[in-house]
């Protein structure tokens, strides 16, 4: 519970109004649109698209390999 209040505390500070992508962004964990993207990405196009696309999303949101990878296993 206090990690969520110190999460709402953080955005509160940043943000007027606090959607959930604003969480997401305060976190730095993937959001589930994020995780749709990868997924589409790796199970419908080639590889170096699916890179590219995995690659510039990871980077630009500064996102971790292993909570993209925790996601897409659930």
């Amino acid at each position: 519970m206090r990690k969520v209040l110190n999460i709402l505390e953080s955005c509160s500070l940043a943000y007027k109004q606090i959607p959930i992508s604003k969480i997401f962004e305060v976190t730095g964990r993937p959001s589930p649109e994020d995780i749709e993207n990868i997924f589409g990405a790796l199970t419908c196009e080639t590889y170096s698209n699916a890179f590219e696309t995995f690659w510039g999303l990871r980077t630009s949101k500064s996102l971790g390999l292993d909570d993209i990878v925790r996601e897409l296993h659930t």
